[in-house]
């Protein structure tokens, strides 16, 4: 009960945002999950370079095939103009591989964000669970 309560409350909080994209990163090596946090935060400095303002929720999770995987939902302001959906996914795809030294492709199920997919119930479907990391990153809050 207490679960669903706490999940759905974020997802409530979640939702009175709005967002541009989600998707999945991933590596080519095991992650542990203070290896994903890391990551992440290193991320977090080079898209911070990037655009002028944005704002990031992430989920590490356990992966079966490689220790951990992280979900995250996002919107990205640049400072000359909007892009679109594909030039952000490049972007965060680029800067992900520099950051964990990929040499595969590894940013899985990007997508444009649309309410109706239900993405933010994806990514926080683990959220209760103690073996998962998440926060808040950016600056757009």
């Amino acid at each position: 009960m207490y679960k669903n309560l706490f999940k759905d409350n974020y997802a409530k909080y979640l939702m009175s945002y709005d967002w541009d994209i989600w998707g999945t990163l991933t590596t080519e090596y095991f992650l542990s999950q203070s290896s994903a946090e890391r990551a992440v935060k290193r991320l977090d400095l080079k898209l911070r370079k990037k655009f002028r303002n944005y704002r990031l929720f992430f989920v590490a999770e356990p992966f079966k095939q490689r220790g951990y995987h992280i979900h995250f939902i996002g919107k990205f302001i640049s400072d000359k103009q909007d892009k679109t959906v594909t030039q952000i996914g490049k972007i965060i795809e680029n800067e992900w591989q520099t950051t964990t030294s990929n040499k595969k492709r590894s940013v899985n199920k990007l997508k444009k964000y649309e309410h109706k997919q239900n993405a933010i119930f994806y990514i926080l479907k683990e959220i209760y669970n103690t073996k998962v990391s998440y926060d808040f990153l950016g600056d757009a809050w």
